[in-house]
Order: C-alpha cells, then sequence, then structure tokens
C-alpha cells in the first residue's frame, strides 16, 4: 500500500514537471509589446475605415529550432489585402523557438492580428512616431537585421526641431513615474530594439530594467521617436540599436545614448 501511494505520488508531481518541460515558440518582445508594434507598424487596408471593419486575421506560423520562420498559414482571413499584410508584420517579429527538455526544437505559434477602425482612430491620437512617408534610398530586400559595425551608415533620430538632440527631446518629455519618485528610485533603462526599414522601433527587449514606471515610461518615449534607418551598400536595411534613459532624482537631466555598437543575437 505504501509502495502503490507512493507511485500516485511521484505521478501527480511529475506531471505538472513534464508539463513545464515544452514551450511553443514565442516572441522575442512580450505581448505587450507585440500589440503595440502591430497599432504601430500596421497599414490599414482602405476598407477598414470605410467599412468600420473590426476583425482579426489568425496565423500559424511554424519555426524552425533556430527561430526561423518557415511558413505561415492563414488559420482565418478578412481579405487578401488584410491577410497579406497579418504576415508581413509577422515576418517583422523576431521568434523564440519552442523548447522541449530545455532543448530548442521547431514548433507552432499562433499571431492574432487585429483589424479594427477604432484603433486606427486610436493610433492617430495615441504619442506613437508615424513612418516618414518617404526616404531618398532604396529599402534592400534582405530582412537581415544589421549591427551598426556592419553599417555605411548608423541609425539616427527624426526629431520635429533640428537642432534638437536626442537628450534634449528626452529631457523636454520625459515624465518621471510617481511611484519611482516616491520610493526615491532613480536608475538606468537600457531599450535594445531595431529599427525597422520604414524608421519605426520594434522586437524591444528591456536589458537593463529599473522598475516603478521607469521601464514603461523609457518604453513610451521610444515609441514617440522615429529614425532614419540604417544604410549598407546605400541601401535602408533593419538595425540593432539601444537606447539608454536615465531617471535621476533631483536633476531633471535625463541622458538618452544610442550605442555605437549593434548587437547580434
Amino acid at each position: 500500500m505504501k509502495i502503490y501511494f507512493a507511485l500516485i505520488s511521484l505521478f501527480l508531481l511529475s506531471t505538472p514537471l513534464s508539463a513545464q518541460l515544452s514551450q511553443d515558440a514565442m516572441p522575442l518582445s512580450d505581448m505587450g509589446l507585440v500589440k503595440t508594434f502591430l497599432l504601430q507598424h500596421m497599414v490599414y487596408p482602405d476598407f477598414i475605415a470605410d467599412e468600420k471593419i473590426n476583425e482579426q486575421v489568425s496565423l500559424q506560423l511554424s519555426i524552425s529550432e533556430n527561430g526561423t520562420i518557415q511558413a505561415i498559414d492563414v488559420v482565418r482571413g478578412i481579405r487578401p489585402e488584410a491577410n497579406k499584410e497579418a504576415i508581413r508584420l509577422a515576418k517583422q517579429i523576431i521568434w523564440l523557438p519552442a523548447r522541449k527538455n530545455g532543448r530548442a526544437v521547431s514548433g507552432f505559434a499562433t499571431l492574432k492580428v487585429p483589424f479594427n477602425f477604432r484603433e486606427l482612430k486610436k493610433r492617430n491620437r495615441a504619442e506613437l512616431a508615424k513612418a516618414p512617408k518617404s526616404f531618398e534610398k532604396p529599402e534592400s530586400e534582405s530582412e537581415k537585421i544589421f549591427t551598426f559595425a556592419d553599417l555605411n551608415q548608423a541609425p539616427y533620430p527624426i526629431l520635429n526641431q533640428k537642432k534638437m538632440t536626442l537628450s534634449q527631446y528626452i529631457y523636454q518629455h520625459l515624465n518621471y513615474p510617481a511611484q519611482a519618485f516616491s520610493s526615491s528610485i532613480s536608475g538606468t533603462v537600457s531599450l535594445k530594439f531595431v529599427v525597422e526599414k520604414n524608421g519605426l522601433p520594434s522586437n524591444i527587449l528591456i536589458n537593463e530594467a529599473v522598475g516603478a514606471g521607469c521601464d514603461q515610461e523609457a518604453i513610451r518615449l521610444l515609441h514617440s521617436i522615429a529614425w532614419m534607418p540604417g544604410l549598407k551598400n546605400d541601401s535602408i536595411v533593419r538595425t540593432w540599436n539601444t537606447l539608454n534613459i536615465q531617471f535621476k532624482l533631483g536633476d531633471k537631466r535625463q541622458q538618452a545614448i544610442p550605442n555605437n555598437q549593434g548587437t547580434n543575437f
């Protein structure tokens, strides 16, 4: 009886443990940031606003063990224009492979891309940078993400005032979080992200966190900045970049310094 009870106990304990050893493929950024990415980067087909559409495209992605997208299937679509846009956005997301017993394996991920005319209005009111209408250089056909060391010209911020520096922009627009202020919390938030070919940030990661609302404020500021994309062989490419934002009590001056070197994953 004791042996039988021990075997039952072992089975009950091992079941949740085995479940934890398997994990589906997922985006590099958390889902909240993915949602903002979709809102900021989406090119809405005209019929979404004209017909006040409120639907979503559901995609299933096949992800290899190294995070490469092998195939994308439209599980539930709307119209060809919306389906095509959803697929384009999915390809810009960096995916982490599925894991089994701690080892990267091929697997699947699901992505739901909302096409909501109300969200379009929300984007127009939000503090989200808009993609510049055009650049003088052509876009590279490659989706490779380059580091600063690979580029002929590194990305730089596009600010409304020509003589304004990025540090000055951060100084003017940073709102010190109330929780951090009341708790006397200071420090530097370091964000890693991709400057896409359209000049907007994507795949944001918090490299160094401060907490108490500072991380969210740093991300809000990053989302408000459009960039001149990096150039490689006279073509616009995707580029890794880093932004460090210092939260310092007693001195409103904040620093925002793009790293001089990109970083490979």
